[in-house]
């Protein structure tokens, strides 16, 4: 009886040490202003790892599959530069989640204008975005507050991320 009570207790004493020492998630949720974020620290032998948000009615508002990224890294752009994105997302694509920020009048922005890609409108450069992704394509597209209020134009622009298979479609 003695023997059995021992190993028990061993093998209690190992889950215990075994489960104490493993890796845990970090998850935190952080509010700036008027936003919230959401930050999931994984370890970095986690790329199998795919990531989705799911709301009350069992739809997917947000899914990732970090597997494409090779070491996450992420870039924050904005468009005040003369360097056509189509080159960004080439040449980052694989390496890095790209961030472009976008806000109301950014199409007026020189670096925009000058590409003369037919880029008229925020629909517009999140169009010209999404035509030049490239499979290993990772973007975070930020809406700023101030183009989030249009909301005509942010309803053309969901409805592209829908047709594009970038969204949930409405039950």
């Amino acid at each position: 009886m003695k023997k059995i009570v021992r190993t028990a207790a061993m093998i209690a004493l190992m889950f215990v040490t075994t489960t104490s020492i493993a890796n845990e998630e970090k998850l935190s949720l952080i509010t700036k202003t008027d936003a919230k974020s959401l930050i999931y620290e994984l370890d970095s032998t986690s790329g199998a790892t795919k990531i989705e948000l799911i709301d009350a009615d069992n739809n997917v508002i947000y899914f990732e599959n970090i597997e494409k990224l090779e070491g996450v890294r992420a870039i924050n752009w904005s468009f005040g530069t003369s360097v056509d994105p189509a080159e960004l997302i080439k040449r980052f694509s694989g390496k890095y989640l790209l961030i472009p920020h976008i806000d109301r009048g950014v199409h007026l922005e020189e670096g925009i204008s000058n590409l003369n890609k037919g880029i008229h409108s925020e629909y517009d450069l999140t169009k010209y975005l999404l035509d030049n992704m490239e499979e290993n394509s990772s973007l975070y597209i930020w809406f700023q507050p101030d183009l989030c209020r249009d909301v005509q134009q942010m309803k053309r622009i969901y409805s592209l991320m829908v047709e594009r298979g970038f969204a949930p479609r409405g039950s």
